[in-house]
């Protein structure tokens, strides 16, 4: 997967961190990127990286640039049906709000999904 400064960041050892500039231009060096990076004991740190976002221009380190994997999180309603067995509904909704607004009557319960990368991360129980 390539490197695209326009979409959520974090480092390669999972710091939160944010890009504030991608045109930085220098004579000595090409790094054009300009990032907050989260620090144990500073807080907040500006750091400049290459255009693949990485540290050093060969080699991975821990404070490369890397794209966040977009996390989708999604709620269903669950049911009980006449006869007492539960099931999960069939509409997913993007907010508790949403799913509570929409419950049925039957509704017994609220379960959460997370994905990330197409792949089913969490279950859970609200």
């Amino acid at each position: 997967m390539s490197f695209d400064p326009n979409k959520p960041v974090q480092t390669r050892d999972g710091r939160r961190a944010r890009i504030i500039a991608t045109d930085i231009v220098s004579t000595k060096d090409e790094r054009p990127i300009a990032a907050v990076i989260e620090h144990d004991i500073y807080g907040e740190y500006i750091a400049q990286r290459y255009s693949d976002g990485r540290t050093y221009g060969n080699q991975n380190t821990s404070g490369d640039l890397v794209n966040v994997a977009p996390r989708l999180e999604t709620f269903y309603n669950v049911y009980r049906d006449a006869g007492g067995v539960p099931y999960v509904g069939t509409l997913p909704y993007l907010s508790v709000e949403s799913a509570d607004a929409n419950a049925g009557t039957r509704r017994i319960g609220l379960i959460k999904l997370t994905a990330a990368d197409d792949v089913l991360k969490r279950v859970e129980a609200i």
